[in-house]
């Protein structure tokens, strides 16, 4: 019963997270190719123009490492929720309870 319950919680933990490193992964990706290639400006033929397959060149690898830290704290701050709520910890003092339940996903990471 208790796992059944926390099922839902979880999924949408998971997708969250999954959605968060997407978009995280989508939106940073060029920008840290460009930082890169600008980088190596000095030492390559570097003309500054780049299309959009070259900016998400290797952009598979950045997104499923960056699915996998984003999705993680989401787990480990939606099952410390659901545990604290269960057992009344922090009853009462939900700043206190997104707290604890923060810190715990942040330190899963």
């Amino acid at each position: 019963p208790r796992t059944a319950e926390m099922a839902p919680t979880l999924a949408a933990s998971v997708a969250g997270g999954i959605a968060y490193g997407l978009v995280a992964a989508a939106v940073s990706h060029p920008f840290d190719t460009i930082k890169s290639q600008r980088q190596m400006a000095d030492r390559l033929d570097f003309n500054g123009t780049s299309s959009l397959s070259v900016l998400y060149r290797g952009v598979v690898p950045a997104t499923a490492a960056s699915v996998v830290l984003r999705t993680v704290p989401f787990v480990g701050y939606s099952t410390a929720t659901s545990v604290m709520r269960r057992h009344h910890v922090l009853e009462g003092t939900p700043l206190a309870l997104a707290f604890v339940a923060g810190a715990f996903g942040g330190a899963m990471r």
